[in-house]
């Protein structure tokens, strides 16, 4: 599966490609992109009203998607290459998970999606999952790693060529992997679900370090 272009058309298909995971291939149509992309949601917190179902980039349009989209809340990002010229053409620059280590930004582009990602989810008490396409890149899926940890304990190791990222960051440890990797490690729906019945939230607050221990 690939999704192609940007904005809201990534958007439409990154949820037409999570219903016919979810779905078995049964339908297209489980789950959409959410009205003004969550920005409804996150205008109606402003004023103290909430909307949980609105919070993230999609959302559940059949009864059959509900279990999925009650528990995790989905952020989509594509693009945000940084252009510049070279030699009179213009060149596009990649962010990478790497400007976390070695980037003088003091806020990376990846550290802004997650931010946003799990305010969201704590903000309508759900678990955050991250969904993300560089440029003329593959998409990708970058997950909490105790929420990894949990799937690996239904769905057994993953299999895959690609190999998989944990970054230990500022926000947590996160776990990145191929977004075709995630839809085949988890393709039956009986043992997701029955995940999701067992799968909880758990708030953390983000934008500051984890307290650790001082070595001795």
């Amino acid at each position: 599966m690939a999704a192609k272009g940007k904005g809201s058309s990534f958007e439409r298909d990154i949820a037409r490609m999570i219903s016919l995971w979810f779905s078995e291939e049964k339908s297209a149509d489980w789950f959409w992109r959410t009205q003004s992309s969550g920005g409804r949601a996150t205008q109606l917190r402003k004023t103290g009203k909430m909307l949980t179902k609105q919070f993230g980039d999609i959302v559940a349009v059949e009864k059959e998607g509900e279990p999925l989209t009650d528990k995790f809340c989905f952020e989509l990002k594509t693009g945000y290459g940084a252009s510049r010229k070279k030699n009179e053409k213009k060149v596009i620059s990649n962010w990478c998970i790497l400007d976390g280590i070695d980037s003088k930004q003091k806020e990376t582009v990846f550290d802004k999606f997650w931010k946003q990602c799990v305010n969201d989810a704590d903000a309508s008490h759900r678990i955050p999952i991250l969904i993300f396409r560089r440029n003329l890149m593959s998409c990708c899926i970058a997950m909490k790693s105790n929420l990894h940890n949990r799937l690996k304990e239904w769905y057994g190791p993953v299999h895959t060529n690609k190999g998989i990222l944990y970054f230990e960051s500022r926000f947590g440890d996160i776990v990145f992997m191929n977004l075709d990797d995630f839809f085949s490690w988890t393709p039956s729906f009986l043992p997701f679900i029955n995940f999701l019945n067992e799968v909880r939230y758990v708030s953390r607050t983000v934008g500051r370090p984890k307290n650790r221990r001082k070595p001795s």
